[in-house]
């Protein structure tokens, strides 16, 4: 991406429509972007990356806050961003969302509307693709690039030229992972993780049935130690079992045929005599109870050893229950310790964080009494502002006032004339008029009453008969009321030039001082125009009060974490402690390994169920014992004759023939037993081999990708290593230009910290010295070197990897004013190299040497009304 144009309106620092041309600036490529602190250089940053992702550079700066202070309120907010891609040619039009004045007054009576968030790509066919979320997801989809990803490797935001360098190796982790597109690899790791755990169930599933097989066949007891001593041990051999199992089935078929013909001729004999004692039955009844009883006993008597291992069992298992309850006491405490630990790293985040926060805020003390001064000039050239904007109001309203009584005066003035004119001719004509009314009363030859002549040849005419003293009079007091009245009007109107006069002189002092205390304020520290411009006097003694009170939560946080660990000390004390109880109680009653304990615990319910079986027991144990007694005393009374005896020698008969039946059942069942449990065995071991060969070999891939190996390198790991060698490689050409050859990058070969299996944490070869150290103790400059020479070799590396991501511009945003001029030299000749692949690089700063090294500029020009760009190429 290259831009062509960049148009911005209302934006920030700038009120008005800005036009920037890079056009100018591709003959050398390189060009600094200059101006005052805050005159808005990074302003260009926002508005770029706006037009592209819809967000701003810096991590602080939000869409919403971006509308100029200083433009009119007709005056729109937008970015418009022409660019080339890839020999292509893209418009993008944007707009936050922002108050404006409304065309209609609206029905509320407010004044000020919302106006939308807008955006508009158009694409080099003239078609166009309209939404904020949609255009951001077209550029990346042109880019191959999200917005942080762009940021990361074409725009380093200011503030942000160490995070790549001193990010863990988690992070650096993340970061590649999202750039070179290697979750593929963590993907096929999971699988064959997941693939093998399955595989493994399958294993597991295999033995588990396997050895209920082997744990549920029981031999005969001619067989019973062989087997007992096949089958000992924590594992079968499960080999062994089924050759067993093959030579028992072959002897147990033999001998079932041989008791098979010797139970037939029994069979033949017991019904002879059976016939002969039929109708000795009712007198043998007794006898034969007793030899019923006399079964039962045996029978009994053949099931004691197992009640007496059940009798073990269940000692065993009331021992373990017992263990059981000391094992629970150990997993409380395990629980509880790792509560403690979680709430001692939460409070660590949070220290972390204040921490941080306090970090921010601890200067503000110092500036504190400068700030308040400042504070106080501001106030009062504000309070001067404001009466100079009072003032002129007042000088126009006298002004107007002025001209008003003027005119009025003007016109009184006409008609005081006019009404002077009309009294004087009225006068004249009255007394012309008198003279006529002398004369109608002259008589001839007697004297006039004037000049005393007796004759009057061409005496006076009366004119107006109607005109009368009164007239005259009435005229004359209408010229005297308008003459008071313009004379009172010129005296007011002489009063309100002097006050317009003196308003005009006290508004000329006025914009004197305000001029004069302008002056100071532009005088004022960098520092401190910056906390005016972010903090009223209010919330500056709010955020110094915060600082407190975060120093205070630090260290109540740090007072709760040194308690948390002393009780994690006692809760480990007493986890071992309960620990070693448990292991005292194992070798106390016997048992060799947790393993045994836990194989010996039986549920509530089987315990109960066998603790009756051993009850129902022992109460027919007594039941057959008192009534066999009973029954022999009852025969030895009897007198026995000769069917007794024939009875006797078919009781001999039958229990030879039932102890012959008992053995061939016994080898019916052992010969159906076996014959069960070696074929089911041989179909199990069958597949259990096959899966066993199949689970080595995944494992065998799950071992490998997923780290566990000697280096405990996993597969995505890998490859990740490789990029990153690469990108090594390629910032130590330009490190080795920037530092003169005194700093080589590489990547930490050992294991850092065995608990991990991320491996890309970096140290530096000094020269120098010869030694290798960590990045973290590089100074500013030899930071800002690093930082730069990295994230100028990662631009290389994903160029030359993907054809679809072309780092066509890089912006880098300050850092240059930690730079020695012979460190400046070197970085501005490793950063003119780069433009000859047709990119352009522009650099944000106020260094005053850059601007003497670098021709192209665009010049950020701060006023109080807003600021201006301005277009320099020399």
């Amino acid at each position: 991406m290259k831009p062509v144009e960049l148009r911005i309106s209302g934006w920030g620092p700038y009120k008005e429509l800005q036009m920037i041309d890079f056009t100018r600036m591709e003959e050398r490529g390189l060009f600094l972007i200059t101006g005052a602190t805050g005159a808005g250089k990074t302003t260009i940053f926002d508005a770029i990356m706006y037009a592209l992702y819809g967000c701003m550079s810096g991590e602080v700066r939000e869409k919403g806050s971006v509308r100029s202070d200083f433009a009119k309120p007709d005056t729109p907010t937008f970015v418009e961003l022409s660019m080339t891609h890839k020999g292509e040619s893209y418009h993008i039009y944007r707009n936050p969302e922002y108050l404006r004045p409304r065309k209609r007054k609206g029905a509320d009576g407010k004044e000020l509307t919302k106006e939308k968030e807008k955006a508009i790509l158009t694409l080099p066919d003239g078609s166009s693709v309209e939404g904020s979320s949609e255009v951001t997801r077209k550029i990346e989809e042109l880019l191959c690039l999200d917005y942080r990803q762009f940021k990361q490797i074409s725009m380093i935001a200011q503030g942000e030229f160490t995070k790549l360098l001193t990010a863990s190796s988690q992070e650096k982790t993340k970061i590649f992972r999202q750039i070179f597109d290697t979750g593929l690899y963590e993907r096929i790791a999971q699988l064959l993780k997941e693939r093998s755990n399955a595989i493994y169930k399958e294993v597991s599933g295999y033995r588990h049935k396997m050895d209920e097989d082997v744990e549920l066949y029981h031999p005969l007891e001619e067989s019973a130690e062989v087997f007992a001593t096949l089958v000992q041990g924590e594992a079968y051999d499960y080999e062994a079992v089924l050759a067993f199992l093959k030579e028992e089935k072959k002897r147990i078929g033999k001998e079932e045929k041989e008791v098979l013909a010797q139970y037939q001729k029994l069979e033949e004999r017991t019904l002879v005599l059976n016939g002969k004692l039929v109708e000795a039955q009712k007198a043998a009844e007794l006898q034969k109870s007793l030899e019923r009883e006399t079964e039962r006993k045996q029978l009994l008597d053949h099931r004691k050893e197992e009640m007496q291992q059940k009798e073990i069992l269940l000692w065993k298992a009331d021992r373990a229950g017992e263990i059981r309850q000391q094992e629970l006491l150990c997993e409380e405490s395990a629980k509880q310790i790792d509560k403690i630990k979680q709430q001692i790293r939460h409070l660590q985040e949070e220290t972390g964080l204040r921490e941080q926060q306090i970090l921010t805020l601890q200067k503000l003390p110092e500036y504190q009494a400068d700030f308040e001064a400042a504070c106080e000039r501001k106030e009062k050239l504000s309070e001067q502002e404001l009466e100079s904007e009072h003032n002129i109001k007042l000088c126009k309203q006298l002004e107007a006032q002025l001209k008003q009584m003027q005119e009025v005066y003007l016109k009184l003035e006409q008609e005081e004339l006019l009404a002077r004119q009309t009294y004087e001719e009225t006068e004249h004509r009255y007394r012309h008029n008198l003279a006529g009314i002398l004369a109608s009363e002259l008589e001839e030859n007697r004297p006039c009453p004037v000049c005393g002549s007796l004759h009057h040849p061409a005496p006076a005419a009366v004119t107006e008969e109607h005109l009368t003293r009164e007239k005259v009079d009435q005229a004359k007091k209408t010229w005297l009321q308008k003459q008071e009245k313009t004379m009172h009007q010129h005296g007011e109107t002489m009063a309100a030039r002097g006050k317009a006069e003196q308003a005009k002189e006290k508004g000329g002092e006025l914009l004197k001082a305000i001029g004069q205390m302008q002056e100071q304020m532009d005088q004022l520290p960098a520092e401190i125009k910056a906390l005016l411009l972010k903090y009223t006097r209010k919330s500056f003694e709010g955020e110094l009060n915060r600082l407190l009170q975060l120093r205070v939560e630090r260290a109540e946080k740090q007072e709760q974490i040194l308690t948390l660990q002393e009780e994690l000390q006692k809760g480990q004390e007493l986890f071992r402690e309960r620990e070693e109880e448990r292991d005292i109680l194992l070798t106390k009653y016997g048992f060799a390994s947790r393993e045994e304990y836990q194989g010996s615990l039986l549920s509530k319910e089987q315990i109960e169920a066998w603790k009756r079986a051993l009850q129902d027991y022992e109460k027919n144990c007594r039941a057959n014992e008192e009534l066999l007694q009973h029954l022999k005393e009852q025969v030895q009374e009897l007198v026995l004759a000769d069917p007794v005896k024939l009875k006797e020698e078919l009781k001999e008969a039958l229990e030879e023939k039932r102890a012959v039946q008992q053995r061939l059942s016994k080898k019916q069942e052992s010969r159906n037993l076996t014959e069960r449990t070696y074929s089911s065995l041989k179909t199990k071991l069958a597949g259990l081999k096959e899966t066993m060969e199949r689970y080595t070999l995944v494992k065998g891939l799950d071992d490998l990708a997923n780290g566990n190996n000697k280096k405990r390198l996993v597969f995505e790991q890998y490859v990740l290593i490789s990029c990153f060698e690469e990108i090594l490689y390629a910032a130590n050409l330009r490190l080795q230009t920037m530092s003169a050859g005194r700093y080589e990058l590489r990547r930490v070969r050992g294991i850092v910290d065995a608990r991990s299996k991320d491996n890309l944490e970096m140290e530096v070869l000094d020269y120098y010295t010869g030694k290798y150290r960590s990045v973290k103790t590089l100074s500013g400059g030899e930071s800002f070197k690093v930082s730069l020479s990295l994230a100028l070799g990662m631009s290389d590396v994903i160029q030359a990897q993907s054809g679809g991501i072309r780092v066509e511009t890089m912006f880098i945003d300050e850092g240059f004013g930690t730079l020695d001029g012979e460190s400046l030299d070197q970085a501005c000749l490793v950063l003119q190299g780069l433009t000859e692949s047709n990119r352009l690089i522009g650099l944000i700063s106020h260094v005053p040497e850059l601007s003497e090294k670098i021709p192209d500029q665009i010049r950020i020009h701060k006023t109080n009304t807003g600021s201006y760009a301005e277009v320099v190429i020399q």
